[in-house]
């Protein structure tokens, strides 16, 4: 089974105990996901003055011949790319083969290279295609044999009250 992360758009004010860290992000909400159990974290979108609300989970998939199994999935969450309270970036990757944790895990690289991107806040659809294209490059380029193995993503890049919604295989 693979990573659950429930996002909900609210315009709603946060939490009064939330506190802030780097960049204003605000600490974990106090209420609890009804899918994961987990606490539910908060980041304010000021631009549109809405509340982004999300959740994460991942679990191993049960295999019964190989019980101690790597779990293969990985997600990524980053509030306030560049340090703008309105633009993250949140993504799921199911990783699969024999090198299928190690793809998963690349994809870290995606809020890598938008948060160096200077173009993001121009053109954000050319600066995610380009970050996923350079992604796929660098994973090729690794030590990491991705002949029979790899992930697929599924991410969503927030930019005010806009969302960029990008899926990749293999």
């Amino acid at each position: 089974m693979g990573c659950v992360n429930g996002k909900c758009c609210s315009r709603y004010p946060s939490s009064p105990d939330g506190g802030s860290d780097h960049c204003g992000e605000l600490k974990p909400y106090k209420s609890k996901h009804i899918l994961t159990q987990r606490s539910l974290e908060i980041v304010h979108v000021s631009s549109h003055n809405f509340t982004l609300q999300y959740s994460i989970l991942t679990q191993l998939g049960y295999y019964q011949d190989t019980v101690e199994r790597e779990n293969q999935d990985s997600f990524c969450i980053k509030t306030q790319i560049q340090c703008n309270p309105n633009v993250h970036v949140f993504g799921v990757f199911d990783g699969h083969g024999q090198y299928s944790a190690q793809c998963s895990n690349f994809n870290d690289r995606l809020v890598e290279i938008l948060s160096s991107d200077s173009t993001l806040l121009d053109d954000p659809l050319k600066a995610y295609t380009l970050a996923f294209l350079a992604i796929n490059s660098e994973l090729h380029d690794s030590e990491i044999d991705d002949t029979m193995s790899g992930t697929t993503a599924i991410t969503v890049l927030v930019v005010g009250d806009t969302l960029y919604v990008a899926n990749d295989g293999d």
